[in-house]
């Protein structure tokens, strides 16, 4: 990922790179728009991140079969498909935006570690958020009979992705910082 960093950095002006990560940006909040409103037109009983925390087979059986019953379940599925084009944004928002961040303090610098860090942790997140929804449809073809063990998984690799971006906003933000100073106080100047 460090010679990513240092290819989009040498190759790509600060403003393009703006611009690019504006645009990729603004793709993963329309994805994540969509996939909400299957989600919603779905009727799943409970918000997402409380269905995906649910560590509980006979919770998540329920869920689906209030859906079942009201004959919108294939919307859910449908918003799981989408949610892999959300997963693939997420992940080139979080390459991007880490890039973007380590330019601040330059190469080598505090600031591009920590926007490398951020990278990786969003990229982690999108690839257990990727697992989660292979475990959700694996539950799905079998709704009314989920094994624990399944439901366990699901949920432990939606609770991994919500950790991993949590941190890699939280690196995001101290590559901010971090970079603003190291720039400021004159540790890098671009060329």
């Amino acid at each position: 990922m460090a010679a990513l960093f240092t290819r989009l950095n040498g190759r790509l002006p600060g403003l393009w790179h703006a611009l690019v990560l504006a645009g990729a940006l603004a793709g993963a909040l329309w994805l994540a728009a969509r996939v909400d409103a299957l989600y919603l037109a779905a009727g799943h009983p409970v918000s997402h991140a409380k269905g995906q925390l649910a560590f509980s087979a006979t919770r998540i059986e329920s869920h689906f079969a209030a859906m079942e019953a009201a004959g919108t379940l294939h919307l859910y599925a449908a918003s799981q498909r989408l949610d892999f084009a959300l997963i693939a944004a997420i992940a080139l928002v979080a390459v991007l935006a880490g890039s973007f961040l380590a330019r601040l303090g330059g190469p080598g610098s505090r600031g591009w570690q920590a926007g490398l860090t951020g990278a990786w942790l969003g990229v982690a997140g999108a690839v257990m958020d990727a697992a989660e929804n292979l475990a959700s449809f694996a539950m799905l073809s079998s709704a009314q009979a989920i094994p624990q063990a399944l439901a366990l998984a699901y949920s432990s690799f939606a609770a991994a992705k919500f950790a991993c971006l949590g941190l890699a906003v939280v690196a995001f933000l101290v590559a901010l910082l971090v970079g603003l100073v190291e720039r400021l106080a004159g540790a890098y100047r671009p060329r």
